[in-house]
């Protein structure tokens, strides 16, 4: 709400309703204090919104009254709960880059760990003689210690009078400054969603109400995120639609990455929307023509204000003419995940685990030999190593799977196949019978391991992974 206020305000409606709203208008309509009606437009609705994922956005209005001396700031959040720390609203001005005037903080409100819903909560600040201020910034912030600082809880508003943005973000440098993004990079923390867009949401060309809610998802322009969109098959006997257990592996595999962000931290938030259920097709693949689908699928049920955005992931049964576990681009966006010729048809927890991580490995620009081709090198200890994949990675440097699923950091010496030393072994001097003949005392071996008379080399994937897609030719469909 606005009191006396000159300036622009913002209103987002969020339907959150399990039925698919197909109406062409909607009518947006605002009263004070419960009288009659100051402000009433109808929006043409070009698309259909689907769930709670995206917002209508309407265009901006002036509040009839002028002269303003105090803004009235009442803004709902939707809290992303993995956050297990209080956050309270709070305001500042900003002049000439800089916060110069603390205008105090909001009632806090203390999320609870573990819940998988959103917190809601409703904050309302009054500030007053702000006429002077380059801009105003509201956002929440977080709890340290007894102080509270504005850090990775997302979702900010501001009012700014100084409009320059100098690259092109969204975000005028200002309230950049205030953020401490960078006013000079679009993108400041690299994972290809630009500051705007992680801000403010992402609204593509030709959308002029929508708007894809990525705050709402918890992304942050200072803390790398990567987004997964997962369909899945269903028939009559089994059903493809991944187990929690693998989608929480991968989660906890990105927030554990030995990868910095601008904010200081390390990690990768994974954010994963277990979308909806898709007919049944005995095999599916990249490519076009009958049975070849994977686009047919994407274009009928992933949603174009999502492809510069997210990774599309089908769960599916089978591929065309293969048994093979799954497929995915490299640099690219698209993953299927097709285990119908493994356990139960659909796959064990552990072959849903591996196989996604291993093909959405692949997307994030990562081989099965990490920066080559060569499989099954065995001091390559990844998920993206076939030896490995369905089974977990080596932990004792003994080549037997250890049920671990991760990409790997590259620690291990190179294998030289004409001259294996089989008392050294792969690391901490754990002796390997590398050709299998009961004895492990051998130095000097010339032992083909996996094809071929080779220097088997480990890799660091993390140092390799990219999660930029955007404009590399796999990622144009």
């Amino acid at each position: 709400m606005i009191s006396r206020g000159s300036g622009r305000a913002y209103v987002q409606l969020r339907y959150t309703g399990s039925r698919r709203i197909t109406s062409k208008k909607i009518r947006f309509t605002m009263y004070v204090g419960g009288g009659a009606p100051f402000y009433s437009k109808v929006f043409n609705l070009n698309k259909t919104w689907k769930k709670a994922k995206d917002q209508i956005k309407p265009r901006t209005f002036r509040s009839r009254s002028e002269n303003a001396k105090d803004l009235t700031f009442s803004i709902s959040f939707d809290l992303n709960s993995s956050h297990s720390r209080k956050v309270r609203m709070g305001a500042y001005s900003l002049r000439n880059g800089k916060v110069s005037r603390n205008h105090g903080y909001g009632p806090s409100k203390r999320l609870k760990r573990g819940k998988s819903k959103s917190t809601r909560a409703r904050l309302t600040y009054v500030k007053s003689s702000w006429a002077k201020s380059d801009a105003i910034l509201v956002g929440l912030y977080e709890e340290q210690g007894k102080n509270f600082v504005f850090g990775l809880v997302p979702r900010v508003k501001y009012w700014s009078k100084k409009k320059k943005d100098r690259d092109g973000d969204g975000i005028s440098d200002v309230v950049e400054a205030a953020l401490r993004t960078n006013p000079r990079k679009k993108d400041t923390d690299g994972d290809g969603l630009r500051d705007g867009w992680e801000l403010e949401g992402y609204r593509p060309r030709g959308y002029v109400y929508t708007n894809t809610n990525l705050p709402l998802m918890g992304v942050h322009p200072r803390k790398k995120d990567i987004l997964l969109e997962i369909d899945w098959m269903k028939t009559s006997g089994h059903n493809h639609k991944p187990r929690n257990g693998a989608l929480t592996t991968l989660r906890s595999m990105m927030a554990s990455a030995p990868v910095s962000n601008p904010s200081g931290s390390n990690g990768i938030r994974a954010y994963i929307d277990v979308n909806e259920k898709v007919p049944h097709q005995n095999e599916v693949d990249f490519g076009s023509g009958s049975p070849r689908k994977f686009g047919k699928f994407k274009k009928d049920f992933f949603s174009k204000r999502r492809k510069k955005l997210f990774h599309y992931v089908l769960f599916a049964h089978k591929r065309v003419n293969t048994s093979s576990s799954g497929r995915a681009e490299i640099l690219g966006n698209d993953v299927i995940v097709s285990l119908g010729a493994f356990t139960g048809q659909i796959g064990t927890l552990n072959q849903q685990t591996g196989t996604l991580i291993h093909e959405l490995g692949h997307n994030l620009n990562i081989r099965h030999g990490g920066n080559e081709n060569r499989n099954n090198k065995p001091n390559y200890v990844s998920v993206m190593n076939y030896d490995y994949q369905m089974r977990g990675v080596d932990t004792n440097c003994n080549t037997t799977p250890d049920g671990v699923f991760r990409y790997y950091r590259g620690r291990l010496a190179a294998l030289n196949e004409a001259s294996l030393n089989e008392p050294r072994g792969m690391c901490n001097s754990v002796a390997i019978d590398w050709n299998g003949n009961g004895s492990s005392n051998q130095t000097n071996l010339r032992f083909n391991i996996n094809g071929g008379i080779n220097t088997l080399r480990d890799h660091n994937d993390w140092g390799r992974l990219r999660l930029n897609f955007q404009g590399t030719p796999n990622a144009a469909d």
